[in-house]
């Protein structure tokens, strides 16, 4: 949907020394806008109306109230993206595309699409969001075709495929759809269901960009940044980040920041890099609060504080970042920036085990295994090793494949 992605892990634009070693995220986007997780208010660059857009809220209310649907979706919208708002609220978002979608308004029905897709203010629902998807299609709506792409590309309640979602993308794109050329050229770029074509790539990402298309513009600033097709260039990699940061991108915010904290291809200004990753934050995004937790741990453009980088680390947390569930448990075994606590820490790795996060499992089977805040258990060790390389960690490989091969006794 417009306004909500996910997000496809890149590689580091620079390893961090202290708390963290993460990816830089680049936006794959099925739509418009999106934050560093699920969602987050990010600069719409496409909307119901570019002149509603402009309006106060009472200004809008008013519109809204008096039965304009054009106004209904901008305040679905508005409240959505968080635009505006010290927060973004799901609840009057749904209400309002909800009563614009009664009234045939094709934005608002897609946006209902996303919403159900992802699971923002409802239960996540893949029938709810095809039907959804498939009303705004017939209305009109390329982005609805975008949306349906992204549910073959994911297999969300559909068979995964990628060449579906390649003829979808290429179909929105064709039709002018900037959502559907940023997607397009990501497939071209990452080689998926497609040969790798970076000339390609860049053909459709430039195309999207020119349409003001944040997600479009962060990509091309990694082509750039990496070199992928191009000369590398860090100065207009950095234009490009930033430029999509102003549009509202979190993961540009992001990227933006660590250029700025490092150096790349701009000067290295500390201040500057805190107000993005300060940005990212008030919309949500961990990486916001990992990275800025970094330099307060490290005394990096700052005075070394480790109780701030705690306190990041947590907010992090809280946004139910396996990641960073992880970093807080991390600190509370070692006594960093708090004081220690294994059995918080234990809370803490279930928690980001229990998303997934494979460093969280081996950290699990080193407490049993060594009865280090809780009692010894080699039987939940070797589970948790064992989980840890299910989900592809390659220590926990390596140790399995060394105890199997040792000889029976």
């Amino acid at each position: 949907m417009n306004g909500v992605s996910v997000h496809l892990s890149s590689r580091n634009m620079t390893r961090l020394p202290h708390l963290f070693i993460l990816c830089v995220a680049i936006a794959f986007s099925s739509a418009t806008g999106a934050s560093g997780q699920t969602l987050g208010p990010s600069g719409l660059f496409t909307g119901p109306s570019s002149e509603l857009a402009k309006l106060t809220f009472e200004a809008l209310e008013k519109k809204a109230s008096e039965g304009d649907a054009v106004a209904m979706a901008e305040l679905g919208e508005r409240y959505l993206m968080g635009r505006g708002l010290e927060k973004y609220d799901f609840a009057k978002a749904l209400d309002w595309f909800g009563r614009a979608a009664d009234r045939g308004n094709a934005f608002a029905m897609e946006r209902l699409g996303g919403m159900h897709r992802d699971g923002l203010g409802v239960p996540r629902d893949f029938v709810k969001a095809r039907a959804w998807y498939d009303k705004a299609r017939k209305a009109g709506s390329l982005e609805a075709i975008v949306g349906i792409g992204f549910m073959y590309f994911h297999g969300m309640g559909l068979e995964q495929s990628h060449a579906k979602a390649i003829e979808l993308y290429r179909e929105a794109a064709d039709k002018g759809c900037a959502d559907g050329m940023n997607n397009l050229g990501h497939m071209y770029r990452a080689g998926l269901g497609v040969e790798r074509d970076l000339a390609k790539a860049k053909h459709w990402l430039e195309k999207a960009a020119e349409k003001g298309n944040p997600f479009a513009i962060d990509n091309l600033g990694q082509m750039y940044q990496f070199g992928e097709g191009v000369e590398p260039d860090a100065r207009k990699a950095f234009d490009l980040y930033e430029r999509a940061a102003k549009l509202g991108h979190a993961d540009s915010m992001i990227n933006a920041a660590r250029c700025h904290e490092f150096g790349h291809g701009t000067k290295q200004d500390f201040a500057a890099a805190t107000r993005w990753y300060e940005k990212a934050m008030a919309l949500d995004h961990p990486l916001g609060f990992l990275l800025l937790a970094d330099m307060h741990a490290a005394g990096r453009g700052t005075k070394k504080d480790e109780p701030k980088a705690f306190s990041l680390v947590q907010r992090a947390a809280d946004l139910g970042d396996p990641t960073s569930m992880k970093l807080l448990a991390d600190m509370y075994f070692d006594g960093r920036g708090t004081k220690e606590d294994r059995p918080k820490a234990l809370t803490w790795y279930l928690k980001a085990a229990g998303k997934g996060e494979a460093n969280a499992m081996v950290a699990l089977a080193s407490m049993y295994a060594a009865g280090v805040g809780v009692s010894k258990d080699e039987a939940k060790a070797l589970d948790w090793l064992r989980k840890a390389a299910a989900a592809g960690h390659p220590v926990a490989k390596e140790v399995l494949k060394s105890r199997d091969q040792q000889p029976r006794q």
